[in-house]
This record gives structure tokens, sequence and C-alpha cells, in this order.
């Protein structure tokens, strides 16, 4: 029997491109097969919807549908996310086993499933994802920090972050959100 998955491609966290993979949906052939795909995919370190299309044409398997397009038969759901910038990629992927009415929360709303999930980056490297619940308010200004240093979000946490552990006081600063 067949090991489907369904491939949904997001730019900036918005909707993008979907496509149905009959065969081989398994993590082992899909995260070097999609690896693959982004490789061929980017342009003087840019990432190219156009040039995606083609390759995932040309490396064969891939129906593109629909966007919500909804089938009784999945095995794996793979989730790629491109940045605003078109420069930084991740995947996530998981194993479902459900029928269609099932798993149309997961379809659509995958960041709400994050403690299934496994993530991959660009290069089909695992990755471990923090999930952290920033305030709307902090996340506005985290995101026009990014904006000007034409960085995602993540990015920027990770500067602070690895600034904060440089400087010695991450454990302050982890001590300070444990007394709140």
């Amino acid at each position: 029997m067949s090991t489907r998955c369904v491939v949904k491609i997001f730019v900036n966290n918005c909707p993008g491109i979907q496509y149905y993979h009959h065969c081989d949906g398994y993590e082992s052939y899909m995260i070097p097969d999609l690896t693959e795909i982004l490789g061929k995919s980017k342009n003087n370190g840019i990432y190219n919807m156009d040039l995606f299309k083609t390759t995932v044409e040309k490396q064969g398997g891939y129906e593109e549908e629909i966007w919500g397009t909804s089938h009784g038969d999945l095995e794996w759901m793979y989730f790629v996310y491109i940045d605003k910038f078109m420069k930084t990629v991740y995947i996530d992927y998981c194993k479902v086993n459900m029928n269609s009415d099932e798993y149309s929360d997961i379809f659509d709303n995958p960041e709400n499933h994050a403690d299934i999930m496994k993530c991959a980056d660009e290069n089909g490297k695992p990755l471990e994802r923090l999930q952290l619940d920033i305030p709307d308010e902090y996340y506005e200004l985290l995101e026009k920090e990014a904006d000007k240093k034409e960085i995602t979000v993540d990015k920027l946490i990770n500067n602070i972050l690895k600034e904060a552990i440089k400087s010695g006081k991450l454990e302050e600063i982890i001590m300070q959100i444990k007394n709140k």
C-alpha cells in the first residue's frame, strides 16, 4: 500500500501552495526529497516560488491541488515555511493516521499541534523549535526590529538569547521569568 502525504507551502506564514504526494510519503523519503527541491529553488540565495514549482514538476510524484483539499488516506503531513525575505526555510512534519474529518484542525492550524510535530531545516537537519508565548505588543516590537535587520523574528530571538548567554545574564533573565 502507498504511503500518502500532503505538503503545504507557507510564505510569510500565509497559505501558498499545496501538493498531494501519492506514495513514499514517509519522512525518510520526503525530507531528503523536499530539501533537494528547496536546494534547486534558490536563485542568488533567495527562494523563488516559480523555480520551486518548476523543480517540483521535474521531480515528479507531486500533484498541485487547491489549498485545503482533504484526503481520507493520509499518513504524513509536511508544512514548509519560507520567511517573508524568502531566505529561510524550516519544515514541520508529522505522522497523522487520521481520516479527513479528524485532521481538518491540524491541516489548517499546524501551529496548534507543535507538540506532535517534528522539525527540520532546509538541509533536512532535525531542529528543536523553541515555542515562546510572546504577548502581541512585544511581538510587534520584535517584528519591527527584525524587519530593520532583514531577519526573521525567530532569528532575532535567537540572537538575543545568544547575547544573553554571552553576557552571563541568561540565568538572571530566567529567574525574573520564574518570579513573575
